[in-house]
């Protein structure tokens, strides 16, 4: 899923980046770190939809270390 993102990304496809971007929270993923500083997700990055991924992943990431 992240180099599908990426590439939807890179190409410019922002919708499709954000809705396959969306699925993540039903899967095992918790890099943030990807998420806050891949050059491909700049275009993506200050979208709300972004936002609101990026807070659940950030959630579960965090509840690793508890």
């Amino acid at each position: 899923m992240q180099v599908g993102i990426e590439l939807y990304a890179a190409s410019g496809l922002i919708e499709a980046a954000l809705d396959v971007l969306e699925r993540l929270p039903g899967q095992p993923f918790v890099d943030v770190g990807w998420m806050d500083h891949c050059p491909a997700l700049a275009k993506i990055r200050g979208a709300g939809r972004f936002g609101q991924v990026r807070a659940v992943i950030a959630a579960r990431a965090a509840n690793l270390w508890k």
